[in-house]
């Protein structure tokens, strides 16, 4: 009985219309191999499921022209079938979008994850060349390998970056409207203490006079209290009929006529009624809303008329007392102006109290939210250390070793620090920013700023004082100081090959030695299929058969391998029993599958032809060698 692979396959390819109009492929569990005389349309194949999955570099201008040239108005269809074994298929059509469907043929609105995108790795030679030389290439290729618990987490590191921007936004709105509370505290005595001049000289008219002046000022409190709630639930009031028309505003316009009367007029006529009542629903709570703040209102300009004849009383009163001390009336006018300053300074404090009280809310989510964002970004960077550890374990003997060096792109760091800096000339500019970056984490560079600690840049940065005054300077602002406390130096990957008795970074590997130690990685065991276009370019033939080759037969029942390839030992000697060759043939105008693809045994005089040059060059190559060879 045959055992049903655990891992995600592609089960057939089809195209409908154009250069490989017709071309249906079924595809093995482990090893295909695609040939063909140039021109035939090997490439063309492997980039239409890269274009039918929406794989990275899918929507490359090179790629569309090729779709738009070779596809014509036809379609690709793929059958994938997940590692649970369910299966589904991908259709897409030139400048369309991927269409997903069960395996009942019924459209998937909300595919699974894993299917579109990163459904199958595909690898051009540029691309695989690029993983040597590109910091960002290397880390995406260590990712694929924890897929779905990176995914999780950088997911998880989205939302609280989004947070973190919506953070940032309230504390720079809340610290425009907060004022030093020790310049108002220090206002504020200053009036007490004139005050208390000015009582001292009305001592001698007595007790009542004292009384009487302080009333006053409580009536005058009481007034501007009362006018100021008046004038406040006015404002409600506008917003509340404004209310409406701002919740509702726009929504109805988003379902075009078309669809009003398309053939799923149906569904659109029941939006269109759960939008009225909707809007039905919010016009009334608004309407009651404002029906009520209107009679507190009316309510509250009563009370108002009221206070006003009980203080038009009360000041008749206040102003016999002060014709009874008619020496003490100006000191008693400068009183009640300080009174009123008193009052509104004291009101402006209680305000200013509560908003740093708010402002310390924000700055402690805000620092709660960094704290999560760290431990998010520690657990990435050892499911990350798990996956180089796996790598080095598997590759050891084959002398190829990958290391992670947390937060160690400080290029991208450099890059990100420099901004608040742009249009600032100044001589070392260059080496002082690199000082920073090379010696501080934006966490801890952020606080240091903060505090203004010029001492501890100074020592840690290796700067001088001038110098690290000058960073303090540009870098406290309070949007670049927010995104520097937050800033994700990426992980740095290297990947190393040990070439002529020492290890060397595949930067200063040849392009034979970058594909030799890229390509053993990407056959690392992987669950999803590996796709690759001649992946033997720049390879001679004993380093393909010892790091391409003997890991590709490793892989039979673990993994689905794809390969266009010029190279009979990538298709003979990589055959562990499970190989499918598909040979295309071309007249110029279409390709074809030739009949004898499928196995190895079947194509083997198309291998010979094709990748060997013919039996007779095949039989010379053997005399040459004084070996005893038949030909495939």
């Amino acid at each position: 009985m045959t055992t049903k692979p655990t891992f995600q396959r592609l089960l057939s390819v089809e195209i409908e219309d154009g250069y490989l109009g017709g071309l249906q492929v079924d595809l093995a569990s482990h090893l295909n191999c695609v040939i063909g005389s140039k021109g035939a349309g090997k490439t063309t194949l492997l980039e239409f499921i890269r274009y039918a999955l929406q794989i990275g570099g899918s929507d490359s201008k090179a790629l569309t022209s090729l779709v738009s040239s070779n596809l014509k108005s036809g379609a690709v269809r793929l059958i994938l079938e997940t590692k649970e074994g369910v299966r589904y298929r991908v259709e897409r059509r030139a400048n369309g979008a991927p269409r997903v469907f069960n395996d009942a043929g019924e459209l998937v609105p909300a595919p699974p994850e894993g299917l579109l995108g990163t459904g199958v790795y595909v690898f051009s030679q540029a691309e695989i060349e690029g993983m040597a030389n590109s910091p960002e290439d290397r880390l995406a290729l260590i990712d694929r390998f924890a897929e779905e618990e990176l995914r999780q987490i950088n997911q998880e590191l989205t939302r609280l970056t989004h947070k973190l921007g919506i953070s940032s936004k309230r504390l720079l709105e809340t610290a425009d409207e907060v004022e030093d509370l020790d310049s108002l505290r220090f206002e504020l005595g200053q009036a007490q203490e004139a005050r208390r001049a000015l009582r001292a000289q009305t001592e001698d008219q007595g007790h009542d006079f004292d009384r009487a002046t302080a009333l006053k000022t409580l009536r005058e409190q009481e007034s501007r209290g009362l006018s100021g709630l008046i004038d406040k639930l006015a404002d409600r009031q506008v917003g509340l009929e404004q209310l409406p028309s701002d919740l509702t505003a726009g929504l109805a316009s988003t379902i075009s006529e078309a669809a009003k009367t398309g053939p799923n007029g149906k569904v659109f006529e029941e939006v269109g009624t759960l939008l009225e009542g909707y809007r039905a629903t919010v016009q009334e709570a608004a309407a009651t809303i404002l029906a009520a703040a209107k009679e507190a209102q009316e309510g509250l300009e009563r009370v108002s008329g009221e206070l006003q004849k009980k203080h038009a009383k009360q000041d008749q009163t206040y102003e016999a007392l002060l014709k009874k001390h008619e020496n003490a009336r100006e000191v008693a006018q400068k009183i009640l102006e300080y009174d009123r300053t008193i009052a509104d300074v004291e009101n402006t404090i209680q305000d200013q109290v509560s908003r740093h009280e708010g402002f310390e809310l924000q700055r402690e989510e805000r620092r709660s939210l960094l704290r999560q964002l760290s431990d998010l970004r520690d657990r990435r960077n050892q499911t990350r250390k798990g996956v180089v550890e796996g790598i080095n374990r598997e590759l050891k003997a084959a002398k190829i070793e990958v290391v992670l060096e947390a937060g160690g792109d400080t290029a991208a760091y450099e890059k990100a620090i420099a901004v608040p800096f742009r249009g600032v000339q100044r001589t070392g500019r260059k080496r002082i920013l690199q000082s920073l970056t090379s010696s501080a984490m934006p966490t801890e560079l952020a606080e240091w700023v903060r505090k203004g600690d010029v001492a501890e840049i100074r020592r840690v940065a290796g700067i001088t004082e001038s110098e690290a005054k000058w960073a303090i300077e540009h870098l406290s602002k309070r949007e670049a100081l927010h995104e520097l406390e937050a800033f994700d130096i990426p992980d740095l990957v290297r990947i190393r090959f040990f070439n002529d008795a020492e290890w060397k970074d595949t930067s200063e590997l040849s392009t034979g030695q970058k594909f030799t130690a890229i390509l053993p990685i990407l056959l690392h065991e992987g669950d999803k299929p590996l796709v690759c276009d001649e992946p033997e370019s720049h390879l001679d033939q004993e380093t393909l058969v010892e790091k391409v080759v003997a890991p590709l037969q490793a892989l039979k029942g673990k993994r689905q391998v794809i390969f266009a390839t010029h190279n009979a030992n990538l298709v003979v000697l990589g055959d562990a029993g499970d190989t499918h060759v598909v040979v295309l043939d071309s007249d110029g105008k279409h390709s074809r599958i030739h009949p004898s693809s499928g196995t190895v045994d079947d194509a083997k005089g198309q291998i010979e032809a094709l990748l060997e040059g013919g039996a007779k060059a095949f039989e010379r190559r053997a005399n040459r060698y004084g070996k005893t060879m038949r030909p495939l």
